[in-house]
C-alpha cells in the first residue's frame, strides 16, 4: 500500500507541475560549470544547490537531501552535486562569515566536515556570530590553523560573490533554490522535497 501511494504521489507531483514546464530551460542556458560538482564531473544528473547556513530549511536540505544523495547518487557517479554559496546578509548577519570558513575549508580539502560542522550547530553561532569557538571545539588544532591562516587571504570571498553574482543571473532570491538538469533540460526548485520522493524521480531520469 505505501508503495503504491509514494508513485501516485510521484506522478500527481509532476503531472501538477512540481518539475514545472515554465520552470525548465534549455539547459544550455542555465548547466553550471561541472569544475565546482562534487563527484564525477560527467554524471548524467547535475543538482545545484543555492543555499546559507544560517538558513533553517537550508539546514534540513543538507542533512535531508544532500548528504543521502552524497551517498546513494554522488558516491556511485550518477549525481554531480554542487554547492553555492549565497548568504541572504539582510536578513542573516552572520551567513557570510560561515560562508567564508566553507570556501576557507574546501581550500584545505575540509569542506564537508566544515560545512558539516556549520550546519549542525547552526542555532548555536547563530546568536552570536563566534563561528571560530565552535569551529575551535569540533576541529583539530592543526586543521584550525591552516583555517585561520585561509581566512587572512582576502581573495577568499571571492567564490561567495562568484555564487551570488550566478544567482543574480538565475534570478534566485531565496534558499534553498535549487536546479537539477538532466537529459538536456533544467528545472527549477526551492524549498526541501521528500527525499523518497525525489529519490524515486532520479530513479525514473536513470532508468533505475
Amino acid at each position: 500500500m505505501r508503495t503504491r501511494i509514494l508513485a501516485a504521489s510521484l506522478l500527481l507531483l509532476i503531472s501538477a507541475g512540481w518539475l514545472a514546464a515554465q520552470n525548465t530551460a534549455n539547459a544550455a542556458n542555465l548547466a553550471p560549470d561541472r569544475t565546482a560538482c562534487l563527484g564525477d564531473r560527467e554524471a548524467p544528473v547535475i543538482i545545484e544547490v543555492f543555499s546559507d547556513f544560517q538558513c533553517p530549511s537550508c539546514q534540513q536540505f543538507f542533512f535531508g537531501i544532500a548528504q543521502p544523495l552524497l551517498r546513494e547518487y554522488v558516491s556511485a557517479g550518477m549525481v554531480c552535486l554542487i554547492y553555492r554559496e549565497m548568504p541572504l546578509e539582510r536578513i542573516h548577519a552572520h551567513a557570510r562569515q560561515a560562508a567564508l570558513y566553507s570556501v576557507a575549508a574546501g581550500r584545505i580539502g575540509r569542506w564537508m566536515q566544515v560545512t558539516t560542522i556549520l550546519y549542525g550547530t547552526q542555532n548555536e553561532w547563530s546568536k552570536d556570530g563566534n563561528i571560530e569557538a565552535v569551529l575551535a571545539r569540533e576541529l583539530p588544532e592543526d586543521v584550525m590553523s591552516q583555517l585561520r591562516r585561509q581566512m587572512k587571504d582576502t581573495k577568499v570571498g571571492a567564490p561567495i560573490d562568484r555564487d551570488l553574482a550566478r544567482a543574480r543571473q538565475l534570478g534566485v532570491n531565496s534558499t534553498p533554490t535549487w536546479f537539477l538538469t538532466a537529459n538536456g533540460k533544467t528545472e527549477r526548485q526551492s524549498g526541501v522535497p521528500q527525499y523518497v520522493i525525489l529519490k524515486r524521480y532520479l530513479d525514473h531520469l536513470l532508468n533505475r
